[in-house]
């Protein structure tokens, strides 16, 4: 479990180093008119291949497919490194985050065979704060390397990230050749066993919602900030700063799930904090000093801390290591809210005549109503221990 939790850190360094900076990247590409189309390509991507992913895992085995995806994303930085052209370099940086989103979920498979329902909310919780360590420390550094350098010096970076992230997995792949117990319905057979439970329609919806905030503060608060006149730099300290509460909420929040609490007290508390600074952000999203956007950030980050720590202790309390086919339907909620957001604020974008940040924070606000209200109604799972 300690490798796997160092490779979770690496994972987490690598994802944020990238993420906070794609947007911004892909706007200087200058190929789409709206920056929001290339992930809503990269979660169609990802979703459409999430959900034949247990039948490719049946077939070849969770080792096999993770350490496939683990060659293909080291090719990509190979691609983006050496640039024989934009056009190339767009596709490895695309074809990149699909196979690296894909990958993070097998892991999540491979993580789930080593945990039990009475320690997932520490386990999970501590596999968070070290995700989110890694989190902490990308977007600074990516904002530093940035303004130094371009996209070949990121992906150099994230190209030893990965090698060492494999280097601390080889140790763990050979164990598992046990793990595939897998069975090969259809999709369709698939989604409906999923939904035909009640505890995966509350945790997938939360999902949803909460990666529908993370969208927003992706795609679209870097450009807005970037707007502004505050530098790629500036940003990195911001992020970086906001990511804070990840780091010291996770961990103890999915311990108090185990002992004291139910998941449903923590998961109200968050998403009342989202709405409340999401709120505040729509109200004064123009003018704001920097110091205001980063406190903002912030109070959001508690709230998403406690729904992120608490819907993953929630979903991974009624799995089990061979649930892949489950696991695959819960992790599509990522590239759903992907999909779903860069559409809808497309499409607004070009009827509604709101400015730009103005329409995703909108969405935000009425999806966390819903998810005040799912949270609300969700049933805890047994606590292990309410002792004093």
């Amino acid at each position: 479990m300690a490798l796997l939790m160092a490779a979770r850190f690496c994972f987490g360094f690598a994802t944020a180093f990238l993420l906070y900076i794609a947007a911004s990247y892909f706007q200087s590409t200058q190929l789409l008119r709206d920056e929001g189309l290339f992930f809503f390509i990269i979660s169609l991507s990802v979703l459409c291949v999430l959900l034949v992913l247990h039948r490719i895992i049946a077939r070849y085995t969770r080792v096999r497919v993770f350490l496939a995806l683990h060659t293909i994303a080291l090719l990509a930085c190979g691609m983006v490194i050496v640039r024989t052209s934009p056009m190339v370099e767009v596709l490895a940086v695309v074809m990149f985050m699909i196979v690296t989103t894909l990958l993070l979920v097998v892991y999540d498979m491979i993580v789930e065979s080593y945990t039990n329902d009475r320690d997932d909310g520490r386990v999970h919780g501590a596999l968070l704060t070290l995700w989110n360590a890694g989190f902490i420390i990308g977007p600074f550094v990516a904002g530093v390397v940035m303004a130094r350098g371009g996209i070949e010096e990121i992906f150099a970076i994230l190209l030893g990230v990965y090698a060492i992230a494999l280097m601390i997995m080889a140790p763990v792949l050979p164990t598992l050749h046990r793990l595939n117990h897998v069975t090969r319905n259809g999709v369709i057979s698939l989604m409906r066993r999923a939904f035909s439970f009640r505890w995966f329609q509350h945790v997938y919806g939360v999902a949803v919602i909460l990666h529908t905030f993370y969208v927003v503060m992706v795609v679209y608060v870097p450009v807005h900030l970037l707007s502004q006149g505050f530098s790629v730099s500036q940003l990195g300290v911001v992020f970086t700063i906001a990511l804070i509460p990840f780091l010291v909420i996770e961990y103890p929040a999915g311990l108090l799930a185990d002992t004291r609490f139910g998941e449903r007290e923590m998961m109200l508390l968050g998403m009342v904090f989202l709405f409340g600074s999401v709120v505040a952000m729509g109200m004064t999203a123009v003018g704001l000093p920097l110091w205001a956007w980063a406190s903002l950030l912030f109070i959001s980050r508690i709230g998403a801390a406690f729904v992120e720590s608490m819907s993953e202790v929630f979903f991974y309390k009624h799995v089990d290591a061979d649930d892949v086919g489950l696991i695959d339907v819960y992790r599509t909620a990522a590239p759903v809210a992907y999909v779903s957001v860069t559409a809808v604020v497309g499409v607004l974008f070009v009827i509604g005549g709101m400015t730009h940040i103005a329409i995703p924070l909108s969405l935000l606000v009425v999806v966390f109503v819903i998810g005040i209200y799912l949270a609300a109604t969700m049933h805890d799972t047994p606590v292990t221990d309410r002792s004093s």
